[in-house]
């Protein structure tokens, strides 16, 4: 029915906009929520029936993934890496990493 294609639409254009800025540290549920003109708990409903996952998670996975990436592909500073998937505290960038990984971004890089 119509209300499911709006929820999903809603899920969807939240999706997009997390990657779409990700980048910034500030970013949060309610900046989200407020772009889309919905309120918080109807987009973490939303999103979380449509991805099974939480928004927040999502923003982690995003930054995660992409700081992943970085390290594997530039030889760049933590610190460079941290600031531009959202971090601006390399040392709690590396923990959030570890806790997503199990691994610290520096292991890859010694490995490397």
């Amino acid at each position: 029915d119509h209300m499911d294609s709006k929820s999903v639409q809603i899920a969807n254009q939240a999706k997009t906009y997390v990657e779409e800025n990700y980048t910034n540290p500030d970013l949060t549920i309610d900046m989200i929520s407020r772009s889309l003109y919905v309120n918080q708990t109807y987009l973490r409903r939303m999103f979380k029936d449509e991805f099974q996952t939480t928004i927040s998670d999502y923003i982690t996975k995003c930054r995660m993934e992409k700081a992943k990436e970085m390290i594997l592909k530039e030889n760049s500073k933590l610190a460079y890496i941290s600031t531009k998937v959202g971090y601006n505290d390399t040392s709690y960038f590396s923990k959030c990493f570890k806790k997503y990984f199990g691994y610290l971004p520096s292991d890859i890089i010694n490995r490397q």
